[in-house]
């Protein structure tokens, strides 16, 4: 009886340790519904694990097998190290099960329980990192406020895709700009279909490939922008400047009179607090985060992406299934919805930047905006099982829907405004077909621009533009060169 339980403790110990830890990394609260669910499991799962390991041999298999897990998820990051760790803790545990029968499950025990006490421990993460500025803008300020918009992979509505014509969207996104007197470029095409060089272009004012530095040991941000003329000029103007990034591509720069807000591109929790998910919702999402962090992000372990690409080619596919950077789309949402409450504060001499990762996938909202079950999200064609480019565009454009119904909050918001210079814009195409023989250059980078401001008259305009010159030359008209 004593062995029996000693065996359930430390595969309890283990379970709980493989579960709990990752939780919290996903900032999960201690008292959240989640790491219930995670406590729970752990309980339940090793109960059960401990009752098909009844034989020496079968305890031992699993017992390792759980060591392994946790050594692999949160302490080896050599795939040969991982390997042969592997295949050591399931055959030695065996033998060493008979060596101390009842030594190894309490250590395992000990061990397992210590280590998942971390995730009591650690503390929250929050959804922004806030850097305020350190100092004052030089010189007076300008009679009028600056709010620029970035809608990341937002697709022109009138540049044409093969097998959708008419786009679904494209009467409602414009009407969002002709029905708020907004001069719009309804095609402007990006210089290209990354945005680490579109966007750090149109930060330089410029439409140079090049505007960028990488971060290779990524301690921040992947890139950033070399040559921050956005930014500088409006310090010279006497704008205070406020920008809200992702840790994707650095767009503050170290321009002290900048307050720089900086979001995640790795799953954050507590961003679903801002939602109104159901607990199946939840319980899904954690289930979603905990599989792509064990096959590929953070938290991989050697033996389940194995078993996993197995699976995949088992069934005739040759890449797995991924959900994608939902957490980021989420943001993204919870950004528009933030400005909408926020921008009616703007006074003159302040600017706010904003980029959001939306509508970019995955397409995760219909067009109602209501978050949608998980079987029914879609992905660009590279990341679906079975590609279907129409069915990837339409749930593109229906995402795009719920972000313009967010921009007419906003624009609501400040309807009775004449001074705001307001500039809203994507960065290149929906690339639903990127990686694809069939690709085009409009689903690669044609975008939109929309400007509105004093003295700005209202059009739509439907030739095809350069997006980062338009862009340079309706700011310059604005602030001036330099």
């Amino acid at each position: 009886m004593i062995a029996l339980r000693l065996r359930m403790m430390a595969l309890i110990a283990l379970c709980w340790a493989a579960l709990l830890p990752h939780l919290s990394a996903l900032n999960y609260g201690l008292v959240s519904f989640e790491m219930f669910v995670g406590v729970a499991l752990s309980v339940l799962v090793g109960g059960l694990l401990a009752l098909i390991g009844s034989s020496r041999l079968s305890f031992g298999v699993i017992l390792g097998g759980l060591i392994y897990f946790v050594l692999d998820a949160y302490l080896l990051e050599d795939k040969a190290v991982a390997s042969v760790a592997c295949v050591w803790c399931v055959l030695l545990m065996p033998l060493l099960l008979k060596l101390a029968p009842n030594g190894i499950p309490l250590a395992a025990s000990i061990f397992g329980f210590i280590f998942g006490l971390q995730a009591f421990f650690s503390p929250a993460t929050p959804v922004f990192a806030i850097r305020a500025a350190e100092a004052a803008v030089d010189g007076p300020k300008p009679d009028f406020a600056y709010l620029h918009i970035v809608l990341d992979e937002q697709m022109s509505p009138i540049a044409p895709v093969p097998g959708l014509t008419p786009i679904p969207a494209a009467d409602t996104v414009l009407a969002t700009y002709r029905e708020n007197g907004f001069k719009t470029y309804a095609h402007a095409d990006s210089i290209w279909p990354m945005t680490f060089i579109a966007l750090t272009a149109m930060f330089g004012l410029t439409d140079h490939l090049d505007n960028f530095t990488e971060d290779p040991d990524r301690i921040t941000h992947n890139f950033s922008v070399a040559d921050n003329a956005l930014v500088r000029r409006l310090a010279a103007g006497g704008f205070s400047t406020t920008i809200i990034e992702s840790d994707y591509i650095g767009l503050c720069g170290d321009n002290p009179t900048v307050t720089c807000q900086t979001y995640g591109s790795r799953a954050n929790a507590a961003i679903y607090d801002e939602f109104d998910l159901s607990l199946w919702d939840r319980l899904d999402l954690m289930f979603v985060n905990l599989h792509e962090g064990h096959a590929r992000r953070g938290f991989d372990v050697l033996a389940y992406r194995s078993v996993l690409d197995a699976v995949t080619r088992l069934r005739g596919y040759d890449r797995p299934v991924t959900r994608g950077p939902f957490v980021m789309t989420m943001t993204g949402m919870n950004i528009l919805d933030s400005l909408a409450a926020g921008a009616p504060s703007l006074e003159p001499g302040d600017a706010l930047i904003a980029h959001v990762i939306a509508p970019h996938y995955p397409y995760v909202f219909d067009r109602e905006c209501n978050f949608l079950n998980l079987d029914d999200w879609r992905n660009p064609v590279r990341y679906e099982l079975e590609p279907n480019a129409a069915r990837s565009y339409v749930a593109f454009w229906e995402q795009s829907i719920c972000v313009h119904k967010k921009i007419e909050a906003i624009l609501a918001a400040v309807e009775d405004r004449d001074d705001i210079v307001i500039m809203i814009h994507g960065d290149h195409g929906a690339r639903v077909l990127s990686h694809r023989p069939e690709r085009t250059r409009n689903d690669l980078q044609a975008t939109f621009l929309a400007v509105k401001g004093p003295g700005i008259a209202p059009e739509m305009l439907m030739d095809t533009v350069n997006l980062q010159t338009t862009f340079a030359a309706e700011f310059e008209a604005i602030f001036g060169s330099d």
